[in-house]
This record gives structure tokens, sequence and C-alpha cells, in this order.
């Protein structure tokens, strides 16, 4: 974005690093969904989103919204999200609460993907490899 539209950001290396904290995050919490809940958890991501839209003051002030956006709006991680590169792009303040609950989000999730794969592993049928070699 900096060499094609000419964005110049405050803070242009904690932009990037709240990008990578960002991008991990939401991997890991849709990896987790999908890995924990199959079809289920996929659309559980799919519902997250469609609220993550209107909760995480992305698009108008979070005060401008209903009562159940404001209510969820501080366990959204997107509303982490976008706080954090409006102050890294724009505003040039910290970002550094931000990045920690991203970072958060983004290690609870994969120990959580973690322990769910092992328990759907541990569900499947051993295969006796010297049984299929003769």
């Amino acid at each position: 974005m900096v060499g094609f539209l000419g964005l110049n950001p405050v803070h242009p290396w904690a932009s990037l690093l709240m990008v990578i904290c960002i991008s991990v995050a939401f991997s890991n919490l849709v990896t987790f969904l999908s890995v924990a809940a199959g079809k289920v958890g996929n659309f559980i991501a799919l519902l997250l989103l469609i609220f993550q839209l209107g909760g995480s003051a992305g698009t108008y002030p979070i005060e401008l919204s209903n009562g159940f956006f404001m209510a969820i709006h501080s366990w959204l991680p997107a509303s982490y999200a976008v706080h954090g590169l409006r102050e890294t792009l724009m505003i040039g303040q910290s970002s550094v609460t931000d990045i920690w609950v991203l970072l958060v989000i983004a290690v609870v999730s994969a120990l959580l993907m973690i322990i769910a794969y092992r328990i759907r592993l541990s569900k499947l049928p051993k295969i006796d490899y010297e049984k299929l070699a003769q």
C-alpha cells in the first residue's frame, strides 16, 4: 500500500507488526473453530465475522451502534485490530495493548487447536502397517 497508493503510516514497522499479529490471530481462531467443530465451526466463524463487521467500530464509531454491538465490542478480536491499525497508521499512539490481546488470542487459539486436533486424531482407527505390507 505504501508503494502503490502512497500510504504513509505514522509507524510503518508497528503497522507491519500489527498486520502480522492480526493475520496470525484470525488464522488460528478460524482454524481452531474448523478443527474443533468442522462445518459447524465454519458457520460459527462466519457468524463471528458478521458480528465483527457491526461491532468492531471499523465502519462507524461504536457509540452510534445499538446496545447489542456496544456490549460485544470489547469481546471481538476485530475491535483490537481496528484500534491498533488506527493507532499505527494514523494517530501515532501506542498499540501495544492491541498487539498483546491479538497475540493472546493467537496463542490460546493455537493451543486449543492442538488439543482439538489430538482429540480427533485419537478417535481415528490405528493403521497396522505390517498387516498392510503383507
